[in-house]
């Protein structure tokens, strides 16, 4: 039996009709994917820039091991594991676990070396 009152005219019904839902979907996951579209690269810029502070870390160590030694440590950056410099071991790259090196007397981070912008 039909329902009386669903046959009044000018009677609201509560709720959502499934066009009204698909297209509400369809707008957040939109919404949605260029959030994460503009979020990647801030990802990728946060953890170079964490890679560079790092370096620019063991780059300073690395100078003051030169200072007092006179010449500079080998590259695998060996000798800077001491009380003076670093207790626990050199640093790692933070973004992807790969040693430093000192390039002449440069220290660079391999991983992240091809990459680097200017």
């Amino acid at each position: 039996m039909r329902n009386p009152e669903r046959l009044k005219p000018g009677l609201q019904h509560g709720g959502f009709t499934l066009l009204e839902v698909i297209l509400a979907v369809v707008i957040a996951a939109t919404v949605a994917v260029m959030g994460v579209h503009f979020m990647r690269p801030t990802g990728i810029h946060s953890r170079q820039k964490a890679c560079d502070l790092t370096r620019q870390s063991v780059q300073l160590e690395a100078g003051r091991y030169r200072d007092a030694h006179g010449v500079w440590p080998r590259s695998d950056l060996r000798e800077l594991v001491d009380p003076e410099h670093f207790v626990n071991g050199v640093p790692t790259c933070p973004a992807q676990g790969g040693a430093y090196r000192l390039n002449g007397s440069q220290v660079i981070c391999p991983l992240h070396e091809a990459t680097r912008q200017p």
